[in-house]
């Protein structure tokens, strides 16, 4: 996809009134020529996007225009004009996500479109057309992509926001169960101790081995709790700490999802801020 080794980029008197409109023209070598025409960057694009863009205004042209590769095309006719040009597309990849994109033109006579063209007006009008097309159909790309990240963000969002119900309505559950626990703990250890009680004032045997018997009763029964009570303080435990695990993420799920919408309004923004 890098065709081309951009030279030298050179931002002329005429040109510079331009570039905010997001044209500039350039020094470069292609196939061998050095060659002017003129460029316009893009940021975060992908290729496919910037060749579809220009697919399109290949397309839109009049004339009988066809793709010889991905990136030539033969046969392009501009409106009223009885010149036919032949464009190949550039695209050079920068640092920081930038690239520059080169629509070179070449007329039926062999002649590179430039500012001494006869055609100038016309074919730079139609050359910001394609800068604006490719800008936009790029930050398009770009704000769908971070929709799509909102929407699996805010759907993260909402699977913690489950957990964290289903996790405190557990929670809230074994709690209840456990204070149930205690108050029959508390009961039976007040039982337990009314029978060692009475043990210790009688002495007929037959007394003592149904007191030993209710005593051996309530002391299987206090085990019992207390076994429950133990499972039930490690699952209250492990609740809790997985509630701080959940809230952790939930705090920074919802930082994400309001720096994202940030960059969607950025990303909006941007997209308005392209001239027409």
């Amino acid at each position: 996809m890098k065709n081309i080794l951009l030279a030298t980029i050179v931002l002329s008197s005429f040109v510079n009134a331009q570039v905010e409109e997001g044209l500039f023209e350039v020094e470069y070598e292609l196939n061998g020529q050095d060659l002017k025409s003129f460029a316009f960057t893009t940021e975060n694009c992908q290729p496919a996007t910037i060749y579809k863009s220009w697919e399109n205004w290949v397309s839109n042209k009049e004339g009988s225009s066809s793709f010889l590769k991905k990136h030539e095309a033969s046969n392009i006719q501009f409106k009223n004009s009885q010149d036919v040009y032949k464009s190949i597309i550039s695209v050079v990849e920068e640092e920081n996500g930038k690239t520059t994109i080169i629509n070179t033109l070449t007329d039926q006579n062999g002649m590179t479109f430039n500012q001494n063209s006869l055609e100038f007006d016309k074919i730079y009008a139609s050359l910001h057309d394609l800068s604006i097309q490719t800008k936009q159909a790029c930050v398009r790309n770009e704000l769908k992509l971070a929709n799509e990240g909102l929407i699996r963000l805010t759907k993260d969002n909402a699977d913690a926001q489950m957990k964290k119900g289903a996790s405190i309505k557990s929670y809230l559950k074994d709690s209840n169960s456990l204070l149930k626990l205690e108050s029959q703990k508390q009961e039976l250890t007040a039982k337990l101790e009314l029978v060692t009680n009475q043990l210790e004032r009688t002495a007929d045997d037959k007394t003592v081995d149904k007191l030993m018997k209710k005593k051996l009763k309530i002391e299987n029964s206090l085990n019992s709790i207390e076994s429950k009570v133990s499972n039930l303080n490690t699952k209250i435990q492990s609740a809790e700490e997985n509630d701080k695990i959940l809230d952790t993420k939930i705090s920074q799920l919802s930082l994400q999802i309001q720096e994202q919408r940030k960059n969607n309004d950025s990303l909006k923004k941007k997209y308005n801020s392209i001239v027409e």
